[in-house]
């Protein structure tokens, strides 16, 4: 049998049992994480370049049908939706649920700590509100404790998971938590996510402090330069971190970085892990950041 035929028989036939599995069967997967394996893709093509005359090019064939079904349902399901939400939270109900968090806002109050622990999911924070404080989640691995407290001008907000225990076999896990902030205090962030995909849009915000520390995660940040002094602290696993910065704002990059893969745009290396823009000592706003990463990706772009 032709390798070609091979390959799109075991395409369609593995697209479709994705299908159906994802929209009738107990065992879900969230599939929005499913197609960022397309580096595989790449191996195995190489692979069959290689055997291309071997008696193995058929079973390359086949795999590689059957990962390009994988990664095809995970990404047109993250774009589209095509499994029915609705129905799996139904099947779930026990686990599943929908909250929201919302928390006043009064002009005597000029700083917040924001604290937030969690296990994997998405993690978004990018709007603004009246409010303090406003949010949405849901998921089935565990709900959030939401508790806030305030002294004179000061508050502390603090979304802590519930630990649970959770098999990877019988179901999916899903975690997603979105946040919008009031524009006016100042804030330190405490973050404490695990393997997680995370866009922080902080441009609107005054950043005074932010400490991240995450596992394998795909991470975009942006600063803006609401304060004068911004001093970021992040530690990850293997991870891929985006970090955006005003050109007008010196910027100072230190930490163990060795093991990083790093595109640094506009900084100049003063040692093997010091680096900084050509504009850092006369720039009236400042952003001084410490990172420590395993094989990690790091990059940071000047807008």
């Amino acid at each position: 049998m032709k390798a070609s035929n091979l390959f799109w028989g075991f395409f369609f036939i593995t697209f479709g049992a994705l299908y159906l599995v994802a929209r009738y069967s107990t065992f879900i997967i969230d599939w929005y994480e499913i197609w960022e394996l397309w580096p595989i893709l790449i191996i195995l093509t190489g692979i069959a370049i290689i055997l291309k005359s071997s008696v193995f090019k058929p079973l390359i064939s086949v795999l590689i049908g059957i990962l390009l079904a994988f990664l095809a349902f995970g990404f047109i399901n993250d774009i589209f939706n095509v499994v029915d939400h609705n129905h799996y939270n139904r099947r779930w109900n026990n686990d599943y649920s929908e909250n929201y968090y919302n928390l006043g806002y009064n002009d005597s109050l000029k700083h917040v700590n924001l604290k937030i622990e969690a296990g994997a999911g998405k993690f978004n924070i990018e709007r603004t509100t009246d409010n303090l404080i406003k949010g949405y989640s849901k998921g089935n691995v565990g709900e959030y404790n939401f508790t806030s407290s305030q002294d004179d001008s000061i508050s502390w907000i603090n979304l802590e998971m519930d630990d649970i225990d959770h098999d990877i076999f019988g179901t999916s896990f899903q975690n997603s938590l979105r946040l919008s902030l009031n524009e006016n205090p100042t804030y330190n962030f405490d973050l404490k996510i695990g393997a997680a995909k995370s866009y922080f849009n902080l441009i609107p915000f005054k950043v005074k402090n932010l400490v991240l520390k995450t596992g394998a995660t795909n991470t975009k940040i942006k600063l803006g330069d609401q304060c004068d002094m911004v001093y970021v602290d992040i530690e990850m696993g293997a991870a891929s971190l985006d970090i955006f910065v005003p050109k007008e704002t010196g910027c100072k990059i230190v930490g163990d970085m060795v093991l990083m893969s790093k595109d640094l745009d506009g900084f100049i290396k003063s040692n093997t892990d010091f680096y900084l823009t050509d504009n850092y000592h006369e720039s009236e706003n400042k952003i001084v950041m410490k990172i420590k990463g395993g094989v990690s990706a790091l990059e940071v772009k000047r807008y």
